[in-house]
């Protein structure tokens, strides 16, 4: 018997999630794949399209390192995930609606400001 280390997870509903990294990793991943559909079954967002710009931008950003491939990667799993991803389940586990918005938008502003003062 193989014992690993379980880190325990509240949930939104206030249960526990006990598991692996992979089962906790699948949920909040599950979370975000049910937003990105709303986004993009509301028509809120629009696909990217590849071109040098985007390349030279993803270059000016010193504390990445990406290449052209790894743009159309990005492009082709947002292509993939607007068609469709199976979810594991419909409904949010680990954020609330209002957290998953909040976060977001924490997150834009953060990328904005480092933007700022690199550009």
């Amino acid at each position: 018997m193989k014992i690993g280390k379980l880190i325990g997870l509240k949930l939104n509903n206030g249960q526990e999630l006990l598991g692996d990294g992979e089962e906790r990793r699948k949920a909040k991943v599950n979370d975000f794949k049910i937003f990105t559909n709303y986004l993009y079954m509301n028509s809120l967002i629009d696909l990217p399209q590849y071109d040098d710009e985007a390349y030279y931008i993803a270059k000016s950003i010193k504390c990445i390192s990406l290449e052209k491939e790894d743009i159309q990667k990005g492009i082709h799993y947002l292509e993939v995930v607007k068609n469709g991803i199976p979810l594991l389940k419909a409904e949010y586990k680990i954020f609330t609606w209002e957290e998953i918005l909040e976060n977001i938008e924490k997150c834009t502003e953060n990328i904005l400001k480092y933007l700022e003062n690199i550009i």
